[in-house]
């Protein structure tokens, strides 16, 4: 157990085949758990990590991590963050409860080929600190294009009397240093949403691929034109 740190919990700087199993991060001030840079084929399970600064931050060029039965609750920002850019590829965040943190459950700033899934985990009651601001999951092109994540089978939901988590899922373009970058080529299938205020899914990409996200309300941005449905 760790416990108020002034810094992260446990970082893992470099190095493979490392496992961080059954620990509890609580009250430091950094991250509870801190895949550093350059650290791949590692496995973080069954840990409970709350009222951190943030529950999980990916670093630089994390590769092959499996994040699976993890309780990521509370932390003053978001869940899992950082996921990426640059080079984070192929990681498996699975089976995870990431609720009433801060900010977003889990956010991810770029990626252009990342093969990152994100399946099975139940996603609810973010954005604690800035109502209606984060989503559950935020697919942004902050830095770079985000492309290429596989999202299914997710629970995401708020189901709070006064929701804070206004958006499952959303896809946002953007820009870094002058150029545009895009949120696209991302796979939305099989999940399960239920309480947000603004829509279910917000698709930005055209070669997005949203189906079976049971009668989930879809905003499908294009350009200034926004057509909103029901799947």
């Amino acid at each position: 157990a760790v416990r108020d740190w002034p810094s992260d919990g446990i970082s893992l700087q470099a190095g493979s085949g490392c496992r961080v199993e059954e620990c509890e991060v609580t009250g430091c001030l950094g991250n509870g758990l801190h895949p550093g840079t350059g650290l791949g084929d590692s496995v973080f399970q069954g840990n409970r990590l709350s009222d951190n600064g943030v529950g999980l931050d990916f670093c630089w060029h994390n590769e092959r991590h499996v994040i699976r039965q993890n309780q990521i609750l509370r932390n003053r920002g978001g869940g899992i963050t950082g996921l990426g850019n640059p080079g984070d590829r192929e990681n498996v965040i699975e089976d995870n409860r990431v609720a009433e943190n801060g900010g977003p459950g889990i956010a991810i700033n770029g990626g252009r080929s990342s093969g990152n899934i994100i399946r099975n985990n139940t996603i609810e009651n973010n954005s604690q600190e800035q109502p209606g601001k984060h989503p559950g999951i935020a697919v942004y092109a902050a830095v770079e294009d985000a492309r290429q994540y596989t999202i299914e089978g997710n629970i995401i939901r708020d189901t709070q009397a006064e929701p804070t988590q206004h958006i499952g899922v959303e896809e946002r373009h953007g820009t870094y240093r002058d150029k545009p970058t895009r949120a696209d080529e991302n796979i939305i299938v099989g999940n399960t949403f239920a309480g947000h205020r603004e829509a279910d899914i917000v698709i930005a990409g055209s070669g997005t691929r949203c189906e079976n996200n049971s009668e989930a309300v879809i905003r499908r941005s294009q350009s200034s034109r926004q057509v909103e449905e029901t799947e």
